[in-house]
Order: C-alpha cells, then sequence, then structure tokens
C-alpha cells in the first residue's frame, strides 16, 4: 500500500507506480521492502521508512528508488519508469558494481533456486495487483471507519444509570422509625403517669 493510501488519500496513479515498485522490489530481492513482521508496524515503516537495501536488483536500483518514492509528486511517472525498464530489458543501462552475494544458507534445499521473472511477465503481475491492493485498501479504510462509527456511537449513546446502595435508603428508615418508638415510649410514660397522679 502507497504511503498516501495510508494516509487515507483518493487513489492517483502514482499508486500504481508504488505497487509496481513494490512488486519489482520483491520479485528482484525475494523480500517485501517494507518487511516490519506484522500489518501494522509494516504499514508504519510503509510511511515512515526507507526501503531495505537493494541487493540484486543491479540496474534496476534506480527505477525502484524512483517507483518507492513516498512523495506522489516526486515519485517515478509512467513514461519515464517505462523507459527505465526498456532501457533494462535491452541491456543498455550497465549494472553497478555488485556487493558480494550474501553467504548461502547452511544445508541449502534442493530445487529451491531462485527464478528469474520476465519483465513483461512482472508488469502483468503488477497490474493485477492493482485491484487486490485496492481491495486490501478498502478493506482497512471501511474497517477503520467501522471501529470510529463505534466508538463514536458509544461515547453518543446516555449510559444508563447505575443503581448503587445510598446509606440514606437506610439512616433514614431506621431514624423515623426510632424516632417513632421515642415517641410511644414518651406517650406511654406520661399516660401512666396521669393514671396513676
Amino acid at each position: 500500500m502507497a504511503p498516501e493510501r495510508a494516509h487515507g488519500d483518493e487513489p492517483r496513479p502514482p499508486v500504481d507506480l508504488w505497487s509496481l515498485g513494490a512488486t519489482l522490489y520483491a520479485a528482484v530481492e525475494g523480500r517485501p521492502p517494507f518487511d516490519a513482521g506484522d500489518s501494522m508496524a509494516t504499514l508504519l515503516a510503509v510511511v515512515s521508512e526507507h526501503p531495505a537495501p537493494v541487493l540484486r536488483a543491479g540496474p534496476l536500483d534506480p527505477v525502484l528508488r524512483g517507483l518507492l518514492t513516498k512523495d506522489p509528486a516526486q515519485r517515478t511517472d509512467a513514461a519515464t519508469a517505462r523507459a527505465q525498464l526498456t532501457r533494462v530489458a535491452a541491456g543498455r543501462t550497465p549494472a553497478p558494481a555488485a556487493p558480494p552475494p550474501p553467504p548461502p544458507a547452511p544445508g541449502p534445499v534442493p530445487g529451491n533456486a531462485p527464478e528469474r521473472i520476465e519483465v513483461a511477465d512482472l508488469l502483468a503481475l503488477a497490474s493485477a495487483s492493482r485491484s487486490l491492493l485496492g481491495s486490501v485498501a478498502r478493506d482497512a479504510r471501511d474497517q477503520a471507519r467501522h471501529l470510529a462509527d463505534h466508538r463514536r456511537e458509544r461515547k453518543a449513546a446516555p449510559r444508563p444509570r447505575r443503581r448503587r446502595f445510598k446509606r440514606r435508603w437506610v439512616v433514614v428508615p431506621v431514624a423515623v422509625t426510632g424516632l417513632l418508638l421515642l415517641l410511644a415510649v414518651v406517650g406511654a410514660v406520661v399516660a401512666v403517669g396521669a393514671l396513676l397522679g
């Protein structure tokens, strides 16, 4: 998901160019450009961090950097990306000095050798990923709206009054009963005194 989509902006052509760059990066490097473990950390990395350094991109390095530029206004446009990819496919762009390959993993798994993917296949894959990424972004936006609406509804709903035990519900009846008993005793004493006296 492009950084501007993570900020909630409407999809524009630079979003597709970002998706193309992320897809090319993953195909060439064998890993996503912003993999941070879980989805929220990855989304935060997309918005605030640079992509992981390229190791195998060779002449695609400037293309990937241009397509994965965070500011959509400065991102490589479609015509420039097409021209750059055409030059790379024709072999006209000299490959920069490649860093030494990473050490092989202990005990390589047979049949797990990397495969090269044709540029046309990558372009087709990138355009196909557009609808998938769009639906993921729409689902995330809808989920966020649903949660925000749910929170607003909970805040707006009047809270039911809780019945709490109040001391006056016990003290007042006990005091009134005590006063009535006192009056009854005083009245009885007065009545007995009047009879005897």
